[in-house]
């Protein structure tokens, strides 16, 4: 096993926040857009993907 230089990690787990970005939207806009819809799906549980309303939902609201 390599000399014993392998550790064992455990379950790795992955939660993703996923946007659609227009091009007349600041990066601000999308980094925030994005942090939000990655916490609302480590809110779901593990190995979750939370998709973030598009822009202009985002504006209509």
């Amino acid at each position: 096993m390599g000399g014993g230089r392998e550790q064992w990690l455990g379950a790795v787990t992955a939660s993703f926040g996923v946007v659609e970005a227009t091009a007349d939207e600041s990066v601000k806009s999308v980094m925030k857009r994005v942090d939000d819809a990655l916490y609302q799906a480590k809110a779901q549980g593990r190995d979750q993907v939370a998709p973030s309303p598009s822009a202009s939902a985002v504006k209509q609201a």
